[in-house]
């Protein structure tokens, strides 16, 4: 009696766990559709001629003029001044760390 009774308590919690199964399967599929829809909600959002848009008839904004817009010129890259400091506590961890296997195999300085 007692094997059947285990025979049966099994064959009802198989079933108890397919059910549940379909029922996430059918919960991934609908997350799915929704996780679709909600990207095309959200690429329509980020257009730029809805944004431009918006900007002209919500907030009353124009495209620039000529004019308006400015380049400002940088210096050259070696006149630009970079004032040597000293590497403190928190770099030289960061450099000990970050060193490659050949330069660990080396001691300290």
């Amino acid at each position: 009696m007692l094997p059947f009774l285990a025979y049966i308590a099994e064959t009802s919690n198989a079933a108890r766990i397919g059910y549940r199964i379909l029922q996430l399967t059918h919960d991934i599929a609908t997350l799915e559709s929704e996780h679709e829809r909600l990207q095309a909600i959200a690429s329509s959002l980020r257009a730029p001629d809805r944004i431009e848009q918006l900007a002209t008839a919500r907030l009353g904004l124009q495209a620039p003029r000529a004019g308006q817009i400015a380049a400002l010129p940088l210096p050259p890259i070696a006149s630009r001044r970079v004032s040597p400091t000293l590497p403190g506590w928190w770099e030289r961890i960061d450099e000990y760390f970050h060193r490659s296997e050949a330069a660990a195999a080396e001691p300290p300085q």
